[in-house]
């Protein structure tokens, strides 16, 4: 499909949702979808080197999710972001611009590196503040919820094509059987279960949602990203998918023991045919071909630049030069060892900093006990927290066997889950003197003041200290104008 085309139904979705769901819905969805599915660059600003390889574009490009990354920041409103940026994000993108100027060597690759980091954390900050929006409007929530259901679906559906013959499909030989690997729209089997994480990262807890729509939604979008994920055949990927899912199952559900146990046995018995291939794959390659071999190279790329690294976008450039094993498309198969050899160790310490804190927050707020509707179902805050600790350990897996984590369109994406996580369970300072309406409190009288966001200071108590966002609930009686 041409640009033009996609470009004319985007437009048309995007007026649809806006109409239905709210404008500012409609442009996370399109943050959203345009990481998980179009991915697409826009315009090339300056060209660069036809032959280079690495986390980002190597020229300076506009693409789709960077136009919803700034209009979801221009959307959301003033009020919801603030609070929204980690200090720790300001100080990188600093640090970089000053480390571009006077310490890297200066060409567009590494520009574009930079570029693509500030795109992150303002599509954190865009998805923090979203978060604040959803948590107050049902109507936004059916919006998300059908969101990440075309997601799946959309990604679901390309696969069946690719499987049926219609469209390309990749391919592996593993002990002499060809094994056919599904990509979806994203052109690599792993990318696309990366992608198809986070949306169940993001789904999860919505099937605990009061509103049957939601819950309906989130199951569909959740059995056709479980589906796809395991016609990829990627070894961590789909480990990462089977913990999350087992930690949701047991933790995350509001059912019986019994009938939890009973699920996570029925979704390991329908796995067997694509454990089976896993289990091929691993036997025949159990390292990942010359993956191991890349490990030295960046090793001493970061004794040699140890602070300040060698700027983004510019590892194969520069550790080719010496390593027989670097090559394109063939960096260092592990993610903290390819940013750290890039930026640095006091720049990847800033950028995981926020990433840490949301982490131990989670569990923290993993128990809060959190506000329900009228139908006692629990709000998602805590499913959240959970849905969020479940998919860490996975996390931790791809990014520790495969460089895709933190680069081009991944990036993005895994700081609007991160960033919206954070929203949803943001501790408040202090509440608004303008009580609104939710539905518990409408049914028993009372009014809920909003609450103000998370403070990322880190010299205040407020950063170290965690209070539960419901728990601090400032309530004002209404008054009966009957």
């Amino acid at each position: 499909m041409d640009n033009v085309t996609l470009f004319a139904i985007g437009a048309l979705a995007f007026a649809a949702v806006s109409i239905a769901f709210t404008p500012k819905t409609a442009v996370f969805a399109g943050l959203i979808f345009s990481c998980a599915v179009v991915p697409r660059e826009i315009v090339t600003f300056i060209a660069g080197d036809d032959d280079h390889s690495g986390m980002a574009s190597a020229g300076l490009s506009l693409h789709t999710y960077s136009v919803f990354a700034v209009l979801l920041i221009l959307v959301v409103g003033f009020s919801r972001l603030r609070g929204s940026m980690p200090i720790s994000f300001m100080l990188f993108t600093s640090l970089a611009v000053v480390l571009l100027l006077v310490s890297w060597e200066q060409d567009v690759a590494r520009f574009s590196g930079v570029l693509l980091y500030v795109i992150g954390f303002i599509a954190w900050a865009g998805s923090f503040a979203f978060a604040r929006a959803f948590k107050e409007s049902e109507r936004i929530q059916q919006g998300f919820a059908l969101t990440l259901f075309v997601i799946a679906l959309a990604q679901a559906g390309k696969s069946a094509l690719q499987l049926l013959g219609v469209r390309d499909v990749g391919t592996l030989i593993s002990g002499g059987e060809i094994i056919t690997r599904v990509n979806g729209t994203l052109g690599h089997p792993g990318t696309l279960a990366k992608a198809l994480f986070f949306v169940l990262v993001l789904a999860l807890p919505l099937t605990r949602s009061a509103t049957k729509s939601i819950r309906v939604l989130s199951w569909s979008t959740i059995g056709l990203a479980m589906i796809t994920i395991g016609l990829t055949y990627g070894r961590a990927n789909i480990a990462a998918t089977g913990v999350l899912l087992f930690v949701w199952f047991l933790f995350g559900m509001r059912v019986r023991l019994r009938t939890r146990l009973v699920i996570i046995g029925a979704l390991v018995v329908a796995a067997i045919p694509v454990l089976l291939v896993v289990l091929q794959r691993s036997r025949f390659d159990p390292f990942g071909g010359s993956r191991p071999q890349l490990i030295p190279a960046a090793l001493e790329q970061i004794s040699r630049e140890p602070w300040f690294g060698i700027g983004p976008n510019s590892y194969i450039a520069v550790v080719s030069l010496f390593d027989k094993y670097t090559k394109p498309d063939l960096p260092v198969h592990n993610s903290f060892l390819l940013m750290t050899a890039e930026l640095g160790l006091i720049l990847t310490v800033l950028f995981f900093v926020p990433i840490v804190v949301v982490i131990v927050r989670s569990w923290t707020a993993r128990k809060a006990r959190t506000a329900r509707t009228a139908r006692n179902r629990t709000y998602p805050a805590d499913g959240y927290a959970i849905a969020l600790l479940g998919a860490v350990p996975g996390l931790l897996l791809t990014a520790v066997t495969g460089w895709g984590l933190f680069s081009e369109f991944m990036l993005p994406l895994f700081m609007v889950c991160f960033g919206f996580v954070a929203g949803i369970i943001s501790t408040p300072r202090r509440a608004s003197k303008s009580p609104t309406m939710d539905p518990v409190s409408f049914s028993r009288g009372l009014a809920t003041a909003p609450l103000d966001v998370v403070s990322w200071r880190f010299w205040t108590s407020d950063f170290w200290i965690w209070r539960p966002w419901n728990l601090r609930r400032t309530v004002v009686p209404v008054e009966d104008k009957a």
